[in-house]
């Protein structure tokens, strides 16, 4: 595996180059581990931006994960094509994986007990800095909830994912 990781960097880290995917599919370990490495840093921006808000912040790492493996798992079933590109079929799954999360958090009626962090403050973040953050954050998402479901789902893919209108269109199953 080693090997696979040393030669990640010589792959192509786009996620829809032919190479790259063509290379994990026929299950070549520098392919495979430069999408993975590739992929992941994108979808777990995807779920946090989902799932980062209330109680959901707790699972948003482990949808990540879950999406991840599912992303992999259903790899050979890939079609390499260029109507549908890799990064679609991607939040595809992993949009399914949130949704199922956010089923089984409105059945799940417990209240999490909020538990100190076991990190420092990262350096040159004062307090005062901190607290006008989450304030921002807040009135975020507050006007996050005035949008509908949809919109919000455009949102998130166009600006913290950074998709372009067509996979964005493309991954939500819109025309």
């Amino acid at each position: 595996m080693d090997q696979a990781l040393n030669r990640a960097d010589e792959v192509p880290t786009d996620l829809d180059s032919v190479e790259l995917l063509t290379g994990a599919l026929q299950g070549e370990p520098s392919a495979v581990a430069s999408l993975f490495f590739t992929l992941k840093p994108m979808i777990y921006r995807f779920c946090r931006a989902r799932l980062g808000r209330d109680r959901m912040f707790a699972v948003a790492d482990d949808v990540a994960q879950e999406a991840l493996l599912a992303i992999f798992t259903a790899l050979p079933r890939y079609e390499v094509r260029h109507d549908v590109p890799f990064r679609a079929f991607a939040l595809t799954i992993t949009m399914r994986k949130v949704a199922d999360a956010q089923r089984a958090a409105a059945r799940n009626r417990t209240d999490l007990v909020a538990q100190p962090l076991d990190w420092p403050a990262p350096e040159g973040n004062p307090p005062e800095e901190h607290a006008l953050a989450a304030e921002q954050a807040v009135q975020l998402g507050r006007m996050m909830q005035t949008l509908s479901p949809k919109q919000r789902a455009v949102l998130g893919l166009r600006v913290i994912i950074g998709l372009n209108a067509t996979d964005t269109a493309r991954a939500l199953e819109m025309s």
